[in-house]
């Protein structure tokens, strides 16, 4: 009688024997283990150069918020909880003022 184990090969299910399937395994490294090296390269360059730019944004003093700058981010806040259709409006609206406020008819 077949036995039942999964080392089986003669199994109706599976479409192709177990051996033949490992035959046609390759790996990104066994195709051609340069290229993955130089893409291992590029991506660890990548990776560095990101890292230096973040390293350099966080060194820089930004200077304090204003009056302005204060108000804009309570403006940002609010918008954040608004639908999408209410932030449209809104962002309409407020740029209507600032223009009429900044050219008086």
């Amino acid at each position: 009688p077949p036995s039942s184990t999964p080392d089986n090969t003669s199994n109706a299910t599976s479409p192709v024997p177990q051996s033949a399937a490992v035959k046609n395994v390759t790996t990104p490294s066994s195709r051609n283990p340069r290229k993955r090296k130089d893409v291992d390269e590029l991506i660890v360059e990548s990776l560095k150069s990101i890292r230096e730019r973040r390293e350099e944004k966080r060194g820089r003093t930004e200077e304090p918020l204003d009056e302005a700058g204060h108000f804009g981010h309570q403006v940002a806040a609010t918008l954040r909880r608004f639908t999408n259709r209410q932030k449209a409006i809104a962002k309409l609206q407020i740029q209507q003022v600032l223009v009429s406020v900044e050219f008086p008819p």
